[in-house]
């Protein structure tokens, strides 16, 4: 809920200013999220600390997009 409050007044703040509000939205399947993490641990070079259960609790608290978001969204091509 709290990403959604946050988009909802990045969307209200674009409408007072009369300015266009994109969201980047990359998607990738659960899978391949596990997989990226993975190689990353295993590479010993990455300073992030997110492992798997951190991948974990992002995809059980995962705020869906609403209709009116969705509509904004721009997705990259290598997503």
């Amino acid at each position: 809920i709290q990403a959604k409050k946050r988009r909802e007044a990045l969307m209200a703040l674009a409408g007072e200013l009369g300015v266009d509000l994109r969201i980047l939205a990359p998607e990738a399947e659960e899978a391949e999220l596990r997989r990226r993490v993975t190689e990353r641990l295993a590479g010993g070079a990455d300073p992030a600390e997110a492992d798997i259960a951190v991948l974990e609790k992002q995809l059980a608290t995962l705020d869906p997009l609403t209709p009116d978001e969705a509509a904004q969204v721009i997705v990259p091509p290598d997503a």
